[in-house]
Formats: C-alpha cells, structure tokens, sequence
C-alpha cells in the first residue's frame, strides 16, 4: 500500500507526481500487487492508468489518512465516485463499492452516540489507580458500535517507574484465557459436532472414567456447577519450609528428566505433570452443584480441546481465531515471541520462583504445565483483546470472515438455568444483589465476558453494542495487593461508559 503525499493542484507541474515517483512505482508494481492512494488532485490519476488498485483521497491530512486506512482495511465501506474524468481509465462516476468487513475501527465518541467530555473522567479513576498503588499501570480501551472510541495507557510497568505503560504493551491475561481459548474453541469444536456440551467430560477425556468425574457433563464444568473444588495450590508441594523450590522437582537449567520451563531459570521436573493430572482427576467434589467458581474444570476444558483436534490449546487457538484475525499479541508464552520490556511484569515472586515474573504466566499451575493450561496463561494487548471481543459480539463474523456461528454464541452467552452470573463459558452480570458484584450494575442483563486475577477484564455488552476492555498488572510486586478490586476501580470505569451515552 503506497501513498502519495505531498503533491499540489497545478496541472503544469504535474500535481507534484515526480518522474522518479513514477518510475519508482512502477518498478513496485512490477514486482508485487499495489494499492495505490493518491492524497491529492483528482486529474493526477491520469498518471496511474496502469494500476488496478487506486483511491482517490483528495485531502492530505491526518483525518483523511486516517479514514483511508480504516476504510482500506474495511472498518467501513468506500462508496466514492469520481467527480471529473482524468482519463480514460478515470472517467466521472467511476468507482466502486467495497464490503464492510466489520473490522474495528477509530472514530469520535460523539459518533457513535457517547459524550466524550464525560468518558475524560475514565482518566482521573485510572491515575489514581495508578497513585494509590492499586496498580503500577493499566491501558483502558472502549469500544461502540465497532468503533475504538477511547483508548489509553496509564503509570509504567512497574513502581520504579523506568518504563511507561504504552496502549499496545501486552499483559498477562489470567483467567480471561476461560473464554478468549477454552471458550471460543469448544464453541467452534462444539457446533462442528466434534463435541457436544451436554454430553459428560469422560466422553472426550477417557481418564476420568473410572473418577468421580465420570458422569459430569461439559455443560457444568464450562458453567462452575461441577462440585468441583476451586484449585490445587500445586507449587506448595515443590518448594522448602522457606519457600524455595527443591532440587527433587526443580533445575536451574534443562536436563534430562527436567524440561518443563517454568521461568528462564526454573525448569520442572517432567513426570510432575502426570501427578499433577492425577490430583485433579481423584480430587475430591463437594456435596452439592451449587455455583462454585473452579480452576479445575477449565484444566480439563483445555485439555479436551487439545484431545478431541489433536491440537495442543494454544495451536488450535491460534490456527482458528487469533492468527486470521491478525492478532499479532494473543498468544500463550509470549516469551517466545515478543521484546521481554514489551510484556508487562506480573509479579516479583518471593514464595516460589525467587524472580521477577514477566513474559512467563503468573498463575502457578499454568506455569508448571509450560505455560499452557485451559485456565491461564494467555497474553494480550488491549486492541487484540477488544478484536477478538467485537468478532464475538458481531455474531462470530469479522473482517469478511466467519468465525463461530451466531447460534454458537447465543447458546453460549446466555445465562445458564439456575445461574445467577454465569453463561457457558463466560461470566455475566450478578443478579443476585446480595452476592459480590462483579462489574457495573448499569451494564445490561446480557452483558458478557471475564474477569482476571492480574487484575484484568473484558465485557460485551450487546444491547449497547459496547466492548470494554481493562488489563493491568495489580499483581505486581505482590498479588496480595487488592486495592483494585477493593476500590472498584474495573467496573466504576465501565459505569463511566454508561454515564457517556448519550440520552
């Protein structure tokens, strides 16, 4: 994609177009496939008869360059037609209509319908997240009607303050991974019928048949109704009275028998993992099937996806929805392939692996599984998180491509029966108000999405057609810093959303 800039509106010098642009561009041509914007006169176009791919932008300005790349990349439909005729190639009312492909784009709060003078207070809650030490930094992204209409960074990455947080930074996600992997890939495994929710777990993973699991349908694991118990603290049995970890389970670098990377310099013992699947599978359930929020159930939804593709998690994930929605960000051990100062630091662990925890998840049974486990350990920036939310909330389509089904996610998104707070997969709006509440009470019925233990979250709200997005590090230095949700920082910013819509 090339642009002209620069130019002027005399046809005697040529509207600015040099010999040595021409030639330039036609040399490119030759080698590759050019879409041509010309940010100038209209008459220019005579000089580009030979390009099949041209836009006429006229203005050459940061408006106008901004809204021919949304529009090149389909945020929005272009409908132009040529007002004069150049060329024979350039005729009036020439033109073509491309496709909206629902991708997001950019535009002013007031354009679709919020007071941007009133989401401005998002900015005094977030800086003083950030004074009062509820957060070393945070990045803030809302989004209407398939328009980013506010996103910004906050503080720096940590309290030593060397490096501020940037709207594209990457963070670790925690439980957000519930519904941004597990969920979306049973939902696509699901309404390809390779499986079927309300069928038992034991269907998909043969080792739980001879468990107290064995008759636990999907449907209760994906909705916290499993009588499971919440989690396995795991790491506590590899480490010493004083909180080191023990050489019988642990190296400091990769040998035989000790290949599970946990951190840089940290590297698990491999059977571990085995006794780790064992612990959860004879794990004792709790006497009734009340709504009880479990980790443990999501270690086997990420599990089943991996067995009934035959891809690992984070393959499947990525092969079908992260990789064609050209998220660049979304990945589990993002270590692997991003700058280290890029990914926002978790936490500065003094209980287990003695170091700071960045690039590599912070959740301790997800790092001893390399990093990979159906509950934790995806990253994400803001824009890709909201992407693979707007695809969500537009019905499983985006960028000219569909994704899930739209009936796909009507089942998956709506309250379970006898759910108070939870669709399948997904986390809802509280309706019981006597219980903790878990993001604003102004947001509708049928808003949708997750929370995260990093002190993150993202919610769809389809009534309003809003994607809000907050990721943080509040973990960092220490996850026994609850400020954040302590002063209701998350869900009293998405009130803000709510407080700017235009009546």
């Amino acid at each position: 994609i090339v642009g002209i800039h620069d130019m002027n509106s005399s046809a005697r010098k040529g509207f600015g177009v040099t010999v040595k642009t021409k030639n330039f561009l036609q040399d490119l041509k030759a080698r590759t496939k050019v879409v041509l914007v010309v940010f100038g006169n209209p008459y220019s176009l005579k000089y580009f008869d030979s390009f099949d791919h041209l836009v006429e932008a006229y203005d050459d300005n940061e408006i106008t360059q901004d809204a021919t790349a949304q529009g090149l990349f389909g945020a929005f439909s272009l409908r132009g037609k040529l007002p004069v005729t150049a060329s024979p190639s350039a005729k009036f009312n020439d033109g073509i209509t491309t496709p909206k492909l629902f991708r997001m784009g950019y535009s002013l709060p007031e354009s679709v319908g919020l007071d941007s003078r009133v989401l401005t207070r998002i900015d005094a809650l977030a800086i003083d997240a950030v004074q009062t030490k509820s957060t070393p930094g945070c990045v803030v992204l809302v989004a209407k009607d398939g328009k980013v209409v506010y996103e910004k960074a906050f503080g720096h990455h940590t309290y030593s303050k060397k490096r501020r947080m940037k709207t594209d930074d990457i963070f670790d996600l925690a439980s957000i991974t519930k519904v941004a992997a597990s969920t979306v890939s049973t939902m696509k495994l699901h309404e390809q019928g390779k499986i079927n929710i309300y069928n038992k777990m034991s269907q998909y993973l043969p080792d739980l048949v001879n468990t107290n699991k064995k008759d636990i349908a999907v449907h209760d694991m994906m909705t916290h109704h499993a009588a499971l118990h919440p989690w396995i603290p795991f790491f506590e049995q590899t480490v010493s009275s004083k909180k080191y970890p023990l050489p019988k389970y642990y190296s400091k670098t990769p040998k035989e028998g000790f290949s599970r990377k946990v951190t840089e310099k940290l590297y698990m013992k491999d059977d571990f993992v085995n006794e780790m699947w064992q612990q959860i599978y004879d794990s004792e359930l709790r006497p009734n099937k009340e709504y009880k929020y479990s980790d443990l159930g999501f270690f086997m939804v990420g599990d089943m996806v991996g067995k009934v593709s035959g891809k690992p998690l984070e393959k499947y994930a990525a092969e079908n929805f992260y990789k064609p929605l050209g998220l660049s960000t979304t990945t589990f051990n993002p270590w692997k392939e991003h700058e280290i100062s890029r990914i926002v630091p978790s936490e500065d662990d003094k209980y287990w692996r003695r170091q700071k925890v960045q690039g590599y998840v912070h959740d301790m049974g997800a790092a001893m599984l390399g990093g990979v486990s159906g509950h934790a350990g995806l990253f994400s920036s803001a824009n890709d998180l909201a992407i693979l939310m707007q695809m969500i909330l537009n019905g499983g389509y985006y960028g000219g491509e569909r994704f899930l089904d739209s009936e796909t996610i009507q089942t998956f998104t709506n309250r379970c029966p006898d759910c108070t707070r939870r669709g399948i997969g997904f986390d809802m709006l509280q309706t019981n108000k006597n219980l903790s509440q878990n993001l604003s009470q102004k947001a509708s019925l049928s808003t949708y999405g997750h929370l995260g233990f990093t002190g993150t979250c993202t919610w769809v709200d389809p009534e309003n057609n809003i994607v809000y997005v907050f990721l943080s590090n509040r973990t960092y230095p220490s996850m026994k810093n609850y400020k954040l949700s302590e002063k209701d920082y998350r869900p009293n910013i998405q009130s803000i959303i709510y407080d700017a819509l235009i009546k």
